[in-house]
């Protein structure tokens, strides 16, 4: 759902590097939110802060790679094929860190 929500949700602030310094440096001078900011809170119930901050950039990569190269393996649109994903290779990396299930 929230996986959804990045891909079909328009940003609100584009942000083009200059002088060679990453996007994302840019955003953080700047005081914009990034999506690790502004969607951890929803998995801060399972997860401290910093792994629930860590899971949903890895998630924002994951889905804008998925989007710009679809796979014929996973379809991240479907949520049985997104959730077997889940299941499959990003949980274990976070399970020792589950604060509940």
């Amino acid at each position: 759902m929230y996986a959804r929500f990045v891909v079909v949700t328009p940003p609100t602030t584009v942000v083009f590097t200059g002088n060679w310094v990453p996007e994302n440096e840019l955003a953080r001078r700047a005081g914009l939110t990034t999506v690790p900011g502004s969607l951890a809170p929803v998995v801060d119930g399972y997860l401290p802060r910093r792994e629930a901050a860590r899971l949903v950039e890895l998630l924002a990569r994951l889905v804008i790679s998925y989007f710009l190269a679809p796979s014929e393996q996973v379809d991240l649109g479907d949520p049985e094929s997104a959730g077997a994903f889940i299941e499959a290779f990003i949980l274990p990396a976070f399970q020792p860190t589950l604060t509940r299930s």
